[in-house]
């Protein structure tokens, strides 16, 4: 199970910084741990970060900082048949293979949840650090559905 979290917030220094010529007005800054936008208003975008954030690591001085959302993938080790999937799920499910190469599982509204058939799992929009019991239900659930299957 791989993580990135998603944080928002405000930069509290952004007269002072230098933005480029052009659109939009925005720096991007790519640190190992994760990347982090800054707009000419101050408010800021931290992804991609793989553990929570803590203040003291943070390169800029950020307040109000709230966590956005968390997308989790999971990799269930096995092939999928997403129409035989798709007939099996009925109404709780939408698969438009000409338009995107995934199933949406919509039974966990209002979260995303991407079944493809490599047996990969991407989950979208979790808005808790709490998130192992959703994603552990989520993935019991498709395992016991993929298993009926075959």
């Amino acid at each position: 199970m791989l993580a990135n979290i998603n944080y928002r917030g405000t930069v509290s220094s952004v007269k002072g910084m230098q933005f480029p010529p052009g659109k939009p007005k925005q720096i991007v800054d790519k640190s190992g741990k994760y990347t982090i936008v800054i707009f000419q208003s101050g408010k800021c975008r931290i992804m991609g970060c793989k553990k929570p954030i803590v203040k003291k690591d943070l390169q800029y001085k950020i307040r109000d900082i709230q966590l956005q959302s968390i997308t989790v993938t999971l990799n269930l080790d096995c092939s999928i048949n997403l129409y035989k999937l798709a007939a099996k799920l009925e109404m709780q499910s939408m698969f438009e293979p000409e338009l995107f190469p995934a199933l949406r599982y919509l039974k966990y509204n209002p979260l995303c949840v991407n079944i493809f058939a490599s047996g990969k799992v991407v989950i979208l929009g979790i808005r808790s650090l709490q998130y192992d019991c959703i994603v552990d239900n989520i993935k019991s659930d498709i395992s016991s559905l993929i298993g009926c299957l075959q």
